[in-house]
């Protein structure tokens, strides 16, 4: 059975769809937290009255503490608990007194637990966040999408270290676009697949993805299998058979020529560095040259964005610039101007 996203979307729709018309207060300024304010205001158009936290108070962005209950009180707030610990224990915790706030149980959502309704409550650390990624991990074990490998342990002194590609970059990024059924996007240097997933949930039907160190494909090709995606392995100079949507290469990106032709995306994550990107870049030209059509490039940290324009072959198409759990993401989408 596949497990998508329009499975964890329906999980949180079921729950968020029905507060959309009061104030939504989030207690827990993590991941999660993050998620569900992005969530919110992707979905249902709806921006969040305050982020709430005893511990996780940000310096670069308003989380107030949860003694904000004594005073920030309307009838019509809902609290949206993304941890899973008690608010009023954790507010009597701190010596204050929970029965002095106005707030009454029904204004209280206690969302981490039914998202992770199998998971032990009252954890304080290490317990899953309200992510996709994180449910992805829950709903299947063995599936590792966030855990990062630094760049010492990857092949090639080239080759940059596995991060997860944050999931709300690439379905941001793809908004506004009609994607279509014969739409095929690649996604080189793609790790542990975090990317193959997230591109499926913005709509992508073909998937390529291209991976140089060993050990980190071979985690890729086992979340694949364990989440239910059919999927054929290649090298990374072989030629598919198009027998699946999903096509897996292992070897070097800068290797692959003829392949790409069956390529009208190209999403990177600052992969490597630019000796490679010139190669890759080079190569994607000379495709277009041997197949003339429109494709575009999606790269989020762009380290080789001039280098992108310098080819005379490619525009600015789209900007995103967003804050996803306190860190920025630059990302452009370039179209050739053939």
């Amino acid at each position: 059975m596949q497990i998508e996203y329009k499975n964890f979307f329906n999980l949180l729709d079921k729950y968020l769809k029905g507060t959309i018309d009061k104030n939504i207060i989030i207690y827990g300024s993590n991941d999660g937290g993050d998620f569900i304010k992005w969530f919110y205001y992707k979905y249902y158009h709806v921006s969040v009255k305050a982020v709430v936290d005893r511990w996780e108070l940000s310096t670069i962005g308003t989380v107030l503490h949860l003694w904000a209950f004594y005073y920030i009180w309307d009838e019509n707030d809902i609290i949206i608990n993304v941890t899973p610990q008690n608010i009023e224990d954790e507010f009597c915790d701190t010596g204050e007194e929970w029965n002095r706030t106005y707030y009454k149980k029904k204004q209280i959502l206690n969302l981490w637990e039914m998202v992770y309704p199998h998971v032990p409550a009252g954890v304080n650390d290490g317990y899953p966040q309200i992510t996709y990624f994180d449910w992805l991990e829950q709903q299947m074990k063995g599936v590792d999408l966030l855990n990062t490998v630094k760049r010492k342990y990857t092949a090639g002194r080239d080759a940059h270290g596995y991060f997860p590609t944050d999931f709300r970059i690439i379905l941001d990024g793809l908004s506004g676009y009609c994607i279509r059924e014969e739409d095929a996007f690649l996604d080189i240097g793609c790790g542990k697949g975090s990317g193959i997933f997230a591109l499926r949930a913005g709509g992508a039907k073909k998937v390529g993805a291209v991976e140089f160190t060993e050990s980190i494909f071979n985690t890729m090709i086992q979340n694949l299998s364990l989440l239910g995606i059919p999927y054929e392995t290649l090298s990374s100079n072989e030629i598919s058979s198009e027998k699946t949507d999903t096509i897996c290469y292992l070897g070097d990106a800068s290797q692959m020529k003829q392949e790409l032709d069956k390529y009208n995306w190209f999403f990177l994550f600052n992969p490597f560095a630019e000796c490679v990107m010139k190669r890759v870049l080079d190569n994607i030209c000379e495709s277009i040259n041997r197949s003339p059509r429109n494709i575009r490039i999606f790269y989020v940290e762009p380290i080789s964005h001039n280098m992108i324009l310098e080819t005379g072959r490619f525009e600015v198409e789209k900007e995103i610039c967003n804050n996803y759990s306190n860190v920025s993401y630059y990302s452009y989408i370039y179209k050739n101007n053939r």
